[in-house]
């Protein structure tokens, strides 16, 4: 409940702004988390505190930034890593086409076609990234590892990335 719970919610804070905006999602969402939770335990239940403590942890360390504990964090924090996908990247670029300091983020996030997670070969869990271009490996050396490494979970991982018809690239094993 706590990993979809702020699956949902962790990003509600860019609404507002994107520096800080794990905390300002914990300022928009708290009372939304209370409420749910109050609609699956009875009142004065521990789970609820337990929950609402797991939800928050999950939405500030989503980022990488504030070291996490919780099997659950790790899973919120490494599964936003994945969201790397083109078309994420989409509307800064229509918007502004001449390149800038800084645009290897939209470029590279264009060269990732998909994302797939599934079993692994010598762990549970293998994430792959596949790409036309090899600046799509910024996206996953720069992003996605950050995250993996600052997870609970990396020891569960695998993770490798596909450029056209080369061979795997493992960061990951």
């Amino acid at each position: 409940m706590a990993v979809a719970l702020a699956a949902f919610l962790h990003d509600a804070g860019m609404g507002i702004t994107r520096e800080g905006h794990e905390q300002w999602a914990l300022t928009l969402v708290d009372p939304f988390i209370q409420h749910y939770l109050s609609l699956v335990y009875a009142e004065g239940d521990p789970m609820i505190a337990v929950l609402r403590a797991l939800v928050h942890e999950c939405i500030v360390g989503h980022m990488g930034n504030v070291r996490i504990h919780s099997v659950e964090a790790g899973v919120v924090l490494v599964a936003d890593g994945t969201d790397m996908a083109h078309g994420r990247s989409r509307i800064p670029r229509m918007i502004n086409r001449d390149p800038m300091i800084g645009d290897i983020h939209r470029y590279s996030a264009s060269a990732i076609t998909r994302v797939h997670i599934g079993p692994g070969e010598r762990k549970p869990v293998r994430i792959a990234a596949y790409m036309e271009h090899v600046t799509g490996l910024f996206q996953v050396e720069e992003v996605l590892m950050h995250k993996v490494k600052a997870s609970p979970i990396m020891q569960h991982l695998e993770v490798c990335a596909y450029v056209g018809n080369d061979p795997p690239r493992f960061y990951l094993r």
